[in-house]
């Protein structure tokens, strides 16, 4: 300041202009010893823990074994069509307990067909014999041995290979699959579609009584069939 007298109710200087308020100091660090020390800093903000978002995974059909359980019975010719008339082949297996896909390869058939000869060959038929013994054995009489062999071991037999619990199937419908041939519809197969817990899975399969029958021993009424369908006949209704 300038020295002059300047009223204490006032807060500059009307000489020089400085300002009259008293700056705050900062405060002085407490001394321990030599050595000054710090008030301690504020905790860090609290935050709520929360885990990671894990991936949903869909659930997957039950495949672990079970014990006392057994194949009661076998739909073959079970296929899965693809584009330009390609088809994956099946063979559904039936247990106490679950329904088994069991996928038939490439391989398979073949060393099928191939065993199917060889035994024909040695009853002394000819070639056409062997022929049609192989034709047979390749269509149905392979997926017979799944009815000998344990289900754990049918599941692990094929990559792929998968089970559906007969208790979370809660409907098989029974569709007639109709086809246009020379300017006259046939029909000679069933889409199944098979719904459960797991989701929808869609087969085409042959047109066998048997095959029906074993479906509803093992599943009652939770086999719808097609609308003008009679045992071992189709009835087509309507012009």
């Amino acid at each position: 300041m300038c020295g002059r007298e300047v009223r204490s109710d006032v807060s500059f200087c009307a000489n020089c202009g400085a300002s009259l308020k008293t700056l705050t100091q900062p405060a002085a660090p407490q001394q321990v010893g030599s050595m000054p020390t710090y008030p301690p800093p504020p905790p860090p903000p609290q935050v709520a823990y929360q885990p990671a978002a894990q991936p949903w995974v869909a659930p997957q059909p039950w495949t672990a074994p079970s014990y006392g359980e057994r194949a009661v019975g076998v739909i073959d010719s079970v296929k899965q069509y693809k584009s330009f008339g390609r088809y994956d082949a099946f063979t559904l297996v039936l247990t106490t307990q679950r329904m088994i896909v069991a996928r038939l390869t490439g391989d398979m058939m073949k060393n099928a067909t191939m065993m199917a000869g060889a035994q024909a060959k040695a009853e002394g038929k000819g070639a056409l014999g062997q022929w049609a013994a192989g034709l047979k054995q390749s269509f149905g009489g392979y997926a017979q041995r799944y009815l000998q062999m344990n289900p754990a071991s049918i599941l692990a037999e094929t990559p792929g290979n998968f089970a559906i619990d007969s208790n979370s199937i809660s409907e098989i419908k029974l569709k007639i699959k109709e086809e246009r041939r020379g300017g006259r519809l046939f029909s000679s197969e069933f889409e199944i579609e098979i719904h459960s817990a797991y989701g929808k899975q869609e087969f085409r399969m042959d047109m066998d009584d048997n095959h029906v029958d074993l479906l509803k021993q093992v599943y009652g009424d939770r086999v719808k069939m097609p609308f003008g369908y009679f045992h071992g006949m189709h009835v087509k209704i309507g012009l």
